[in-house]
């Protein structure tokens, strides 16, 4: 069986044909379009190249999986409100899936990479935003309103006293205030730059502290509450060799004056990259058809 894993980001489109073992080929992948129509005839286009029995798509914002709807928050609000599971059927004569990302990131290390050993697991996805998904029993878990894990709707105070959600903290929403404290224009920092840097720049070095109490704050509070085997970290900035010694020193800071009252998270980086919302969007289809 060939299936076209589609993963809707908010600047990108990327895609790949897979098989049912989840190998991955000809990727590619197209700016992400600013109407749905737009993004059907791209797919229609691309569709028209392959031999395809199904399509697999790993979305952000709050999905049901039922209908492929799409609520909540993300950066691509002409996903949302419509019954893509009938709209794709309709139009490409093909069933698809549909799946928020940050779970299709957990379904892939659950499938085939570092939560495959483990009933109990919990993935964060550190981006634009910070994702949450949570693995229950060895499946991943939705809850009531298809909004279980979103760690990164949480409110944390890292900063003074204001409330700040943890997303607040994410890479991008990092890199962008270490800019504007510099005087610099928007966009001309990236996150490698800003933590290649940020040992002989104090404004940087300021940020990426902030960055990696907030990361270690969330990660401790996830161990607290739902005692997860073991806490995945994925994203761009997961593949830095020092994200879980900052974090775990950190949270030996936090921890020091009450030892052996909180659980210590076992840390782990995600096996798949970018790979891993497609893997996991593969997954999620063969799961449906199962």
């Amino acid at each position: 069986m060939n299936l076209l894993a589609i993963d809707i980001g908010g600047s990108a489109v990327k895609y790949a044909v897979s098989d049912e073992n989840g190998t991955l080929r000809n990727p590619g992948a197209f700016p992400t379009p600013d109407q749905l129509e737009l993004f059907l005839t791209q797919l229609e286009e691309l569709l028209s190249h392959l031999s395809c029995e199904g399509i697999a798509i790993s979305s952000p914002g709050t999905v049901n999986c039922t209908t492929g709807e799409v609520t909540g928050i993300s950066a691509v609000p002409w996903l949302h409100h419509h019954p893509l599971k009938e709209l794709f059927l309709e139009r490409f004569h093909l069933p698809a899936s549909f799946e928020n990302d940050a779970n299709c990131a957990a379904l892939s290390e659950l499938w085939k990479g570092n939560a495959s050993d483990v009933k109990d697991c919990y993935v964060v996805v550190l981006g634009t935003g910070i994702g949450g998904a949570m693995i229950k029993d060895g499946k991943l878990h939705h809850g009531a309103h298809n909004q279980a894990g979103e760690i990164g709707l949480l409110h944390c105070c890292v900063e003074g006293d204001t409330p700040q959600v943890w997303s607040h903290y994410s890479t991008i929403h990092t890199v962008r205030r270490a800019e504007r404290e510099a005087g610099l224009v928007e966009g001309t920092l990236d996150g490698r730059a800003l933590f290649d840097e940020a040992s002989h720049n104090p404004i940087y070095q300021t940020h990426v502290n902030r960055f990696y109490e907030a990361l270690a704050s969330g990660v401790l509070d996830i161990q607290q509450l739902y005692d997860p085997e073991r806490i995945l970290i994925g994203g761009g900035i997961s593949s830095r060799r020092e994200l879980i010694p900052e974090v775990y020193q950190r949270i030996e800071h936090m921890t020091a004056s009450h030892p052996g009252v909180f659980l210590i998270p076992d840390l782990r980086i995600c096996q798949f990259g970018k790979e891993a919302n497609l893997i996991g969007a593969i997954a999620h289809f063969l799961e449906e058809r199962l």
